[in-house]
């Protein structure tokens, strides 16, 4: 794999803009869910750092991973 060896949750908080502002829609697979679980955790708290506001984060389960498409056409119509 090309991320082998790489922690992909370091990342430089001063290149990324400040979420305050901005909505946000996370879709998350309930197939494998040990897996996307902790997907959905890590990526809300990333948000969270990033100064987003929980009320404009929206999550949308969807049951495996054909569905993330249909998910994602609904999380944020």
């Amino acid at each position: 794999m090309a991320t082998e060896g790489h922690n992909l949750s370091a990342y430089d908080k001063s290149k990324i803009p400040n979420a305050e502002d901005m909505r946000f829609g996370i879709v998350v697979s309930e197939w494998n869910s040990e897996i996307t679980n902790g997907l959905h955790k890590g990526a809300l708290e990333a948000l969270l750092d990033c100064g987003a506001q929980q009320e404009h984060i929206k999550t949308f389960h969807v049951p495996g991973s054909f569905e993330l498409i249909y998910g994602c056409k609904k999380v944020l119509p």
